[in-house]
């Protein structure tokens, strides 16, 4: 009797989280002359990530059904999509620091690495089963998820970043939360 074959869409998912990897990491480190240098430990930073992508596609080859696997091919590529993001940024400030694209294509690339980072908590919370060991672990679900937000809006609310539309009540709410998480 043969075995069923691996899903392909997990592998597919695995190798865009490599791809976004490689070409983010070739672009980091062979950026603009004028860009300042970036340490070589970005590769050692790049490694746990590509580990995930390789043990979640593995899980989800043997589990199709395990959430796992997937969350774990989904941190490395949102991660993997950040960097490349954030890499395509150097090039561009380095071109037209004025551009007022870079403002919200600075937001996407943080919001994208922030999310793979919110991804982690649920990797935890429904470690190994992909479920959480029961109902009353919503709440701490939920927190997650608000934390992750606020972690966004905080992002945007930023004075760093010039984009064409203000969001002034965000900062106020991330402080509130962040206030209250530190109870």
């Amino acid at each position: 009797m043969s075995r069923p074959r691996p899903p392909t869409l997990i592998w597919v998912a695995v190798g865009c989280a490599v791809a976004a990897w490689g070409s983010g990491l070739i672009l980091l480190y062979g950026g603009p002359a004028s860009a300042p240098p970036i340490p070589i430990d970005g590769l050692v930073w790049a490694t746990p990530f590509l580990a995930f992508a390789a043990v979640g596609g593995l899980i989800n080859a043997r589990q199709p059904t395990n959430r796992i696997g997937w969350l774990m091919v989904s941190i490395s590529l949102l991660q993997g999509v950040g960097l490349l993001g954030s890499s395509l940024l150097r090039y561009l400030y380095v071109g037209n620091a004025g551009l007022g694209a870079i403002g919200w294509l600075t937001l996407a690339a943080g919001s994208v690495s922030t999310a793979g980072y919110g991804l982690l908590a649920f990797v935890l919370l429904t470690f190994p089963t992909g479920r959480l060991p029961s109902p009353r672990w919503r709440w701490v679900a939920a927190a997650a998820v608000l934390e992750l937000m606020l972690s966004i809006a905080e992002m945007r609310s930023a004075s760093s970043l010039r984009c064409p539309v203000a969001c002034p009540s965000a900062h106020w709410l991330t402080r509130r939360w962040r206030g209250c998480s530190t109870l």
